[in-house]
């Protein structure tokens, strides 16, 4: 999924933002306004690259790193 633009970052959150003011059970108002803390973080720091594209995994990652020390 392609990154969100700052305007549809924007747009959902202040729809949450209105829709948690209109709102009068607390476990509502704490879901979204933790909804909208997730969209604070994403928009002031961009989207978090994704665990499997950022590192991809190989059988040679499981085996430990020996570095060998080279006569000079």
């Amino acid at each position: 999924m392609p990154p969100r633009t700052a305007k549809q970052i924007l747009s959902e959150w202040h729809a949450l933002a209105m829709e948690r003011d209109e709102t009068t059970d607390t476990d509502i108002t704490e879901g979204l306004a933790a909804r909208i803390e997730q969209l604070r973080r994403e928009y002031i720091e961009g989207t978090p690259p994704e665990a499997s594209a950022a590192r991809p995994t190989t059988d040679i990652d499981d085996e430990p790193r020996i570095q060998m020390k080279l006569p000079l």
